[in-house]
């Protein structure tokens, strides 16, 4: 038997994966849930709630947390686009060298 922790990790990762995208994002929400209920099982009554709890949190979070890396994403994309465009300076160079 898996232990929680590992069940849990299988449980995050596999919403972590999926993009928000039709059957995709069906499958990764049926394998969250199946794990929750998995972990439900093997934790005490009084627990429950706190994984309840734990599930609305990250659920919660996660959106803000994809428009962070996004808006990161895309902030690298248009540095590096930029850094790859020859500068004022370096055109310069070029003309005085011919």
């Amino acid at each position: 038997m898996d232990s929680l922790l590992q069940i849990l990790a299988g449980a995050l990762a596999g919403k972590a994966e999926g993009d928000g995208k039709g059957a995709e994002h069906y499958s990764v929400y049926r394998n969250l849930v199946e794990h929750q209920e998995e972990i439900k099982r093997l934790l005490p009554p009084e627990l429950h709630e706190a994984l309840a709890r734990l599930g609305q949190e990250y659920s919660e979070r996660y959106p803000e947390e994809a428009a962070v890396y996004y808006r990161q994403g895309f902030a690298d994309a248009m540095r590096l686009v930029f850094d790859c465009l020859p500068r004022k300076e370096k055109a310069k160079k070029r003309k005085g060298d011919e």
